[in-house]
Protein backbone atom coordinates (compact mmCIF):
# COMPACT_ATOMS: atom_id res chain seq x y z
CA UNK A 1 0.00 0.00 0.00
CA UNK A 2 3.00 2.28 0.29
CA UNK A 3 3.43 4.99 -2.36
CA UNK A 4 6.27 4.72 -4.83
CA UNK A 5 9.10 7.14 -4.12
CA UNK A 6 8.99 10.24 -6.29
CA UNK A 7 12.01 11.27 -8.34
CA UNK A 8 12.43 14.25 -6.02
CA UNK A 9 12.47 12.06 -2.91
CA UNK A 10 14.92 9.62 -4.49
CA UNK A 11 17.18 12.57 -5.31
CA UNK A 12 17.02 13.75 -1.68
CA UNK A 13 17.96 10.28 -0.42
CA UNK A 14 20.82 10.13 -2.94
CA UNK A 15 22.02 13.54 -1.75
CA UNK A 16 21.88 12.42 1.87
CA UNK A 17 23.86 9.26 1.13
CA UNK A 18 26.49 11.24 -0.80
CA UNK A 19 26.96 13.71 2.06
CA UNK A 20 27.03 10.81 4.54
CA UNK A 21 29.84 9.16 2.59
CA UNK A 22 31.85 12.40 2.70
CA UNK A 23 31.35 12.55 6.46
CA UNK A 24 33.19 9.22 6.75
CA UNK A 25 36.35 11.20 6.02
CA UNK A 26 35.94 12.84 9.44
CA UNK A 27 36.56 9.41 10.96
CA UNK A 28 38.52 7.41 8.38
CA UNK A 29 39.28 3.71 8.48
CA UNK A 30 35.94 2.49 9.77
CA UNK A 31 33.93 -0.55 8.71
CA UNK A 32 30.64 -0.09 6.87
CA UNK A 33 27.87 -2.35 8.19
CA UNK A 34 25.04 -0.99 6.03
CA UNK A 35 22.85 -3.87 4.80
CA UNK A 36 22.26 -4.24 1.05
CA UNK A 37 18.48 -4.27 1.58
CA UNK A 38 16.16 -3.26 4.47
CA UNK A 39 15.29 -6.94 4.89
CA UNK A 40 18.86 -7.61 6.07
CA UNK A 41 18.75 -5.29 9.09
CA UNK A 42 18.47 -8.19 11.59
CA UNK A 43 21.86 -9.40 10.33
CA UNK A 44 23.19 -5.84 10.48
CA UNK A 45 22.23 -5.64 14.17
CA UNK A 46 24.17 -8.86 14.84
CA UNK A 47 27.17 -7.65 12.87
CA UNK A 48 27.15 -4.39 14.84
CA UNK A 49 27.12 -6.33 18.13
CA UNK A 50 30.11 -8.39 16.96
CA UNK A 51 32.01 -5.23 15.97
CA UNK A 52 31.32 -3.75 19.40
CA UNK A 53 32.67 -6.85 21.11
CA UNK A 54 35.89 -6.35 19.15
CA UNK A 55 36.11 -2.68 20.22
CA UNK A 56 36.05 -1.54 16.59
CA UNK A 57 37.16 2.12 16.68
CA UNK A 58 34.87 3.39 13.89
CA UNK A 59 31.62 1.89 12.58
CA UNK A 60 29.58 3.35 9.74
CA UNK A 61 25.84 2.55 9.74
CA UNK A 62 25.78 0.84 13.13
CA UNK A 63 22.38 -0.84 13.67
CA UNK A 64 20.64 -1.27 17.02
CA UNK A 65 17.29 -2.70 18.05
CA UNK A 66 15.36 -2.48 21.30
CA UNK A 67 11.68 -2.81 22.14
CA UNK A 68 10.92 -3.73 18.50
CA UNK A 69 12.44 -0.43 17.39
CA UNK A 70 15.33 -0.29 14.93
CA UNK A 71 17.75 2.60 14.38
CA UNK A 72 20.77 2.95 12.11
CA UNK A 73 23.41 5.40 13.29
CA UNK A 74 25.59 7.05 10.65
CA UNK A 75 28.84 6.87 12.61
CA UNK A 76 29.80 5.30 15.96
CA UNK A 77 33.28 5.89 17.34
CA UNK A 78 35.10 4.29 20.27
CA UNK A 79 37.77 6.44 21.94
CA UNK A 80 39.53 5.92 25.26
CA UNK A 81 36.92 3.39 26.34
CA UNK A 82 33.96 5.68 25.50
CA UNK A 83 31.38 5.56 22.70
CA UNK A 84 30.41 8.62 20.68
CA UNK A 85 27.42 8.79 18.33
CA UNK A 86 27.41 10.94 15.18
CA UNK A 87 24.40 11.50 12.91
CA UNK A 88 24.93 13.25 9.57
CA UNK A 89 22.41 15.70 8.08
CA UNK A 90 22.77 17.24 4.62
CA UNK A 91 21.40 20.58 5.81
CA UNK A 92 22.81 23.87 6.99
CA UNK A 93 21.19 23.79 10.43
CA UNK A 94 19.57 21.72 13.15
CA UNK A 95 15.78 21.39 13.25
CA UNK A 96 13.43 20.06 15.94
CA UNK A 97 12.84 17.03 13.69
CA UNK A 98 16.55 16.22 13.83
CA UNK A 99 16.52 16.53 17.62
CA UNK A 100 13.57 14.13 17.92
CA UNK A 101 15.34 11.73 15.58
CA UNK A 102 18.52 11.88 17.66
CA UNK A 103 16.53 11.39 20.90
CA UNK A 104 14.99 8.17 19.57
CA UNK A 105 18.36 6.89 18.37
CA UNK A 106 19.94 7.65 21.75
CA UNK A 107 17.12 5.83 23.55
CA UNK A 108 17.40 2.67 21.46
CA UNK A 109 21.21 2.59 21.51
CA UNK A 110 21.55 3.12 25.26
CA UNK A 111 18.81 0.57 26.02
CA UNK A 112 20.69 -1.89 23.83
CA UNK A 113 23.47 -1.82 26.40
CA UNK A 114 25.80 0.81 24.89
CA UNK A 115 26.47 3.84 27.07
CA UNK A 116 27.12 6.91 24.93
CA UNK A 117 29.50 9.58 26.13
CA UNK A 118 28.00 12.06 23.68
CA UNK A 119 25.61 12.36 20.75
CA UNK A 120 26.35 14.90 18.01
CA UNK A 121 24.82 16.05 14.77
CA UNK A 122 27.04 16.71 11.78
CA UNK A 123 25.70 19.43 9.45
CA UNK A 124 26.97 21.33 6.44
CA UNK A 125 29.00 24.48 7.10
CA UNK A 126 27.24 27.36 5.28
CA UNK A 127 30.53 29.33 5.16
CA UNK A 128 32.50 26.57 3.43
CA UNK A 129 33.90 27.29 -0.03
CA UNK A 130 35.12 24.48 -2.26
CA UNK A 131 38.88 24.14 -2.31
CA UNK A 132 41.24 21.42 -3.51
CA UNK A 133 41.95 19.08 -1.91
CA UNK A 134 38.66 18.52 -0.07
CA UNK A 135 38.96 18.79 3.73
CA UNK A 136 35.98 17.24 5.54
CA UNK A 137 36.63 19.18 8.76
CA UNK A 138 36.08 22.42 6.84
CA UNK A 139 32.90 21.27 5.09
CA UNK A 140 31.13 19.90 8.19
CA UNK A 141 30.16 21.30 11.58
CA UNK A 142 29.92 18.99 14.61
CA UNK A 143 27.39 19.96 17.28
CA UNK A 144 26.69 18.05 20.49
CA UNK A 145 22.93 17.77 21.13
CA UNK A 146 23.13 15.61 24.24
CA UNK A 147 21.70 18.34 26.49
CA UNK A 148 18.69 18.68 24.13
CA UNK A 149 17.86 14.99 23.78
CA UNK A 150 18.24 13.87 27.40
CA UNK A 151 15.07 15.72 28.56
CA UNK A 152 13.10 13.87 25.85
CA UNK A 153 14.04 10.37 26.96
CA UNK A 154 11.29 9.74 29.52
CA UNK A 155 8.48 10.18 26.96
CA UNK A 156 9.88 7.91 24.26
CA UNK A 157 8.86 4.47 25.53
CA UNK A 158 5.20 5.43 25.91
CA UNK A 159 5.13 6.76 22.35
CA UNK A 160 6.70 3.56 21.04
CA UNK A 161 4.11 1.54 22.96
CA UNK A 162 1.36 3.52 21.24
CA UNK A 163 2.84 2.72 17.85
CA UNK A 164 3.22 -0.96 18.70
CA UNK A 165 -0.42 -1.10 19.80
CA UNK A 166 -1.41 0.53 16.53
CA UNK A 167 0.51 -2.09 14.55
CA UNK A 168 -1.53 -4.81 16.25
CA UNK A 169 -4.78 -3.35 14.96
CA UNK A 170 -6.59 -5.17 12.15
CA UNK A 171 -7.17 -1.97 10.21
CA UNK A 172 -5.28 1.19 9.30
CA UNK A 173 -5.52 4.16 11.71
CA UNK A 174 -8.98 5.71 11.98
CA UNK A 175 -7.71 9.23 11.48
CA UNK A 176 -8.82 11.87 9.02
CA UNK A 177 -6.32 13.36 6.60
CA UNK A 178 -4.84 16.61 7.86
CA UNK A 179 -1.69 18.72 8.18
CA UNK A 180 0.05 15.73 9.77
CA UNK A 181 0.08 14.09 6.32
CA UNK A 182 2.91 16.44 5.32
CA UNK A 183 4.62 17.05 8.65
CA UNK A 184 7.53 16.82 9.15
CA UNK A 185 7.71 15.01 5.78
CA UNK A 186 5.08 13.83 3.28
CA UNK A 187 3.63 10.51 4.42
CA UNK A 188 4.36 7.45 2.29
CA UNK A 189 0.72 6.35 2.36
CA UNK A 190 -1.06 9.38 0.93
CA UNK A 191 -2.09 7.31 -2.08
CA UNK A 192 -4.14 5.16 0.31
CA UNK A 193 -5.58 7.79 2.63
CA UNK A 194 -6.22 10.42 -0.04
CA UNK A 195 -7.83 8.16 -2.64
CA UNK A 196 -11.29 9.67 -2.03
CA UNK A 197 -10.05 13.23 -2.65
CA UNK A 198 -11.37 14.33 -6.07
CA UNK A 199 -8.94 14.95 -8.92
CA UNK A 200 -9.65 18.69 -8.79
CA UNK A 201 -10.03 19.59 -5.13
CA UNK A 202 -9.70 22.47 -2.69
CA UNK A 203 -6.12 21.27 -2.11
CA UNK A 204 -5.23 22.57 -5.59
CA UNK A 205 -6.04 26.17 -4.65
CA UNK A 206 -2.90 28.28 -4.36
CA UNK A 207 -4.57 31.21 -2.57
CA UNK A 208 -5.97 29.15 0.31
CA UNK A 209 -3.92 28.21 3.37
CA UNK A 210 -3.48 24.57 4.38
CA UNK A 211 -5.60 24.70 7.55
CA UNK A 212 -8.51 26.24 5.64
CA UNK A 213 -8.27 23.56 2.96
CA UNK A 214 -8.63 20.75 5.48
CA UNK A 215 -11.39 22.59 7.35
CA UNK A 216 -13.42 22.91 4.15
CA UNK A 217 -12.74 19.33 3.07
CA UNK A 218 -13.91 17.87 6.38
CA UNK A 219 -17.12 19.92 6.08
CA UNK A 220 -17.82 18.17 2.78
CA UNK A 221 -16.63 21.08 0.64
CA UNK A 222 -14.21 19.08 -1.49
CA UNK A 223 -14.06 20.82 -4.90
CA UNK A 224 -13.35 24.50 -5.67
CA UNK A 225 -16.89 24.91 -7.00
CA UNK A 226 -18.35 23.78 -3.66
CA UNK A 227 -16.98 26.82 -1.84
CA UNK A 228 -19.71 29.43 -1.16
CA UNK A 229 -18.63 32.45 -3.19
CA UNK A 230 -20.38 34.91 -0.87
CA UNK A 231 -18.09 33.90 2.00
CA UNK A 232 -14.88 34.76 0.14
CA UNK A 233 -13.00 38.00 0.72
CA UNK A 234 -9.84 37.18 -1.25
CA UNK A 235 -10.23 38.45 -4.82
CA UNK A 236 -7.38 36.33 -6.10
CA UNK A 237 -9.01 33.22 -4.61
CA UNK A 238 -12.26 34.12 -6.39
CA UNK A 239 -10.41 34.45 -9.69
CA UNK A 240 -8.65 31.16 -9.09
CA UNK A 241 -11.93 29.36 -8.41
CA UNK A 242 -13.40 30.87 -11.58
CA UNK A 243 -10.42 29.50 -13.44
CA UNK A 244 -11.20 25.99 -12.16
CA UNK A 245 -14.94 26.32 -12.90
CA UNK A 246 -15.01 28.20 -16.19
CA UNK A 247 -11.45 27.85 -17.45
CA UNK A 248 -11.20 31.62 -17.22
CA UNK A 249 -7.53 32.63 -17.11
CA UNK A 250 -6.39 35.51 -14.95
CA UNK A 251 -3.12 37.40 -14.66
CA UNK A 252 -1.58 40.48 -13.17
CA UNK A 253 -2.20 43.25 -15.73
CA UNK A 254 1.34 44.62 -15.51
CA UNK A 255 2.84 41.19 -16.12
CA UNK A 256 0.33 40.48 -18.89
CA UNK A 257 1.31 43.69 -20.65
CA UNK A 258 4.99 42.79 -20.39
CA UNK A 259 4.31 39.37 -21.91
CA UNK A 260 2.34 40.95 -24.72
CA UNK A 261 5.10 43.43 -25.55
CA UNK A 262 8.11 41.13 -25.11
CA UNK A 263 9.47 39.79 -28.39
CA UNK A 264 11.10 36.92 -26.50
CA UNK A 265 10.10 35.16 -23.29
CA UNK A 266 12.92 33.60 -21.30
CA UNK A 267 12.71 30.59 -18.99
CA UNK A 268 15.57 29.21 -16.95
CA UNK A 269 16.26 26.28 -14.65
CA UNK A 270 18.52 26.36 -11.60
CA UNK A 271 20.06 23.93 -9.14
CA UNK A 272 21.20 24.30 -5.51
CA UNK A 273 23.71 21.49 -4.88
CA UNK A 274 24.47 20.59 -1.27
CA UNK A 275 28.08 20.02 -2.22
CA UNK A 276 29.66 22.85 -4.26
CA UNK A 277 30.43 21.85 -7.83
CA UNK A 278 32.96 24.59 -8.60
CA UNK A 279 35.96 26.04 -6.79
CA UNK A 280 35.08 28.96 -4.54
CA UNK A 281 31.37 28.09 -4.40
CA UNK A 282 29.44 27.64 -1.13
CA UNK A 283 26.99 24.81 -0.31
CA UNK A 284 23.45 25.27 -1.67
CA UNK A 285 24.44 28.15 -3.92
CA UNK A 286 21.75 28.54 -6.56
CA UNK A 287 22.82 29.03 -10.16
CA UNK A 288 21.33 28.58 -13.65
CA UNK A 289 22.15 25.44 -15.62
CA UNK A 290 19.78 25.82 -18.56
CA UNK A 291 17.88 28.57 -20.34
CA UNK A 292 15.26 28.41 -23.04
CA UNK A 293 13.51 31.25 -24.80
CA UNK A 294 10.51 31.30 -27.05
CA UNK A 295 10.32 33.70 -29.97
CA UNK A 296 8.47 33.94 -33.26
CA UNK A 297 10.62 31.25 -34.88
CA UNK A 298 10.39 28.66 -32.14
CA UNK A 299 12.36 27.71 -29.01
CA UNK A 300 16.10 28.05 -28.52
CA UNK A 301 18.00 26.51 -25.60
CA UNK A 302 21.33 27.04 -23.90
CA UNK A 303 23.07 24.71 -21.42
CA UNK A 304 25.75 26.22 -19.17
CA UNK A 305 28.90 24.42 -18.07
CA UNK A 306 29.73 26.87 -15.27
CA UNK A 307 27.75 29.26 -13.03
CA UNK A 308 29.63 32.28 -14.47
CA UNK A 309 28.63 31.26 -17.98
CA UNK A 310 24.98 31.00 -16.96
CA UNK A 311 24.93 34.31 -15.10
CA UNK A 312 26.67 36.09 -17.95
CA UNK A 313 24.20 34.69 -20.49
CA UNK A 314 21.18 35.81 -18.46
CA UNK A 315 22.73 39.21 -17.85
CA UNK A 316 23.28 39.77 -21.56
CA UNK A 317 19.79 38.58 -22.46
CA UNK A 318 18.08 40.67 -19.80
CA UNK A 319 20.02 43.83 -20.64
CA UNK A 320 20.34 43.38 -24.38
CA UNK A 321 18.63 45.28 -27.17
CA UNK A 322 15.53 43.04 -27.15
CA UNK A 323 13.48 43.18 -23.94
CA UNK A 324 13.27 39.81 -22.22
CA UNK A 325 10.92 38.62 -19.53
CA UNK A 326 12.05 36.11 -16.91
CA UNK A 327 8.98 33.96 -16.35
CA UNK A 328 10.27 31.63 -13.68
CA UNK A 329 12.11 28.44 -12.83
CA UNK A 330 11.43 25.28 -14.83
CA UNK A 331 12.74 22.86 -12.18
Amino acid sequence: LRDKLSAEQRAKFKRGHAIGDKAHQLFPGGINLAPKTPFQYPQAVKRTAEALENNTPVIYEASFQHHKTLVALDILTFENGEYYAWEVKSSLGISDTYINDAALQYWVITHSGIQLKDFSLITVNPDYTLQEPFVADNYFIKTSVLDRILPLQDAIEARIDNFLDLLEEKHSPRKKIGPQCNSPYPCDFQGLCWKKVPEHSVFDLLHLDEISKFRLYHKGIEAPGDIPFETLENDLLKKEINFHLKDTPYADKEIADLIKNAPEILFFSTIKPAFPLFKGMKPYTQFPVLAAYKNKTGISTEIFSTPDEGHQYLKEKLHGDDPMLVMGDLQ
